[in-house]
């Protein structure tokens, strides 16, 4: 069942099914891919216009795949639709929403998951950024500002949430720190 924006991604043909995931801040567009042979991955696509940043975190994400932290692993990049969009296909990791979740935990657990969190972000800002790319403090602090701007544009809200983000603003700095 491929749909003919995705014909000529690398073995597009083995796609079983092609479901629209609706989760999410970024501006992707992106499907669960499940294959003939129920092999899952995640498929993000994007306008041709953002080819270069797009590009640059499929560069970004294969220099995370040595680092031994749990997230989607990069597969494949390229054009697609015609050469209007771009796309970058990811390992699919099974579970359930930390939205969900995380208010069925114990405050226990939810540390403990925070704790881990900090730990591969600490793996994550050991590597460093390139040459031509802004530092990764800079770059992640204009990405959190994004979130928390998200965040308050949203219906859904969480209990406390401004002490969540007041303990992340009154801790940024921790970023500037190797």
């Amino acid at each position: 069942m491929i749909l003919n924006e995705f014909e000529n991604i690398s073995n597009s043909k083995d796609w079983k099914t092609i479901e629209l995931v609706n989760k999410g801040w970024s501006d992707d567009i992106k499907y669960h891919i499940t294959t003939y042979d129920n092999r899952q991955f995640l498929l993000r696509v994007s306008d041709i216009s953002a080819y270069i940043i797009k590009k640059r975190e499929f560069e970004i994400m294969n220099m995370l795949d040595s680092c031994d932290i749990l997230m989607s692993r990069p597969l494949d990049f390229g054009i697609c639709n015609n050469c209007k969009s771009v796309f970058i296909l990811l390992t699919w990791i099974d579970g359930i929403n930390a939205e969900v979740v995380l208010t069925k935990l114990t405050s226990e657990e939810q540390y403990a998951l925070g704790y881990n969190a900090g730990e591969m972000l600490k793996k994550i800002n050991q590597i460093p950024a390139p040459a031509n790319q802004e530092g990764w403090a800079e770059r992640f602090n204009k990405k959190i500002d994004h979130k928390i701007k998200n965040y308050k544009a949203c219906t859904i809200k969480i209990e406390k949430a401004n002490m969540i983000i007041d303990y992340i603003n009154k801790n940024r700095f921790l970023l500037e720190i190797g």
